[in-house]
């Protein structure tokens, strides 16, 4: 995605990947969802109306063909 602010990207990333590790991810599983979710924030503007939802980063994970881990495991999120 295109870079418009860069307003919240370090704590989508750091919530991200608290909770993918919270999930049981390992590191670089992790890492991955929480990369995907903060390249979602900083493709718009603002801190808390740049943040994605769980569906929005679940498709770019599936748009990009990330297969580092089984996408259900994100189902408990919901």
């Amino acid at each position: 995605p295109h870079v418009a602010d860069p307003t919240g990207a370090g704590d989508s990333f750091v919530a991200a990947l608290s909770v993918g590790l919270t999930l049981g991810l390992n590191q670089e599983q992790a890492l991955a969802f929480a990369s995907h979710t903060a390249a979602i924030t900083v493709s718009r503007m603002g801190a808390m109306p740049s943040l994605p939802t769980l569906d929005e980063v679940i498709l770019l994970l599936e748009d990009r063909s990330y297969d580092g881990f089984d996408l259900s495991v994100l189902d408990a999120l919901k």
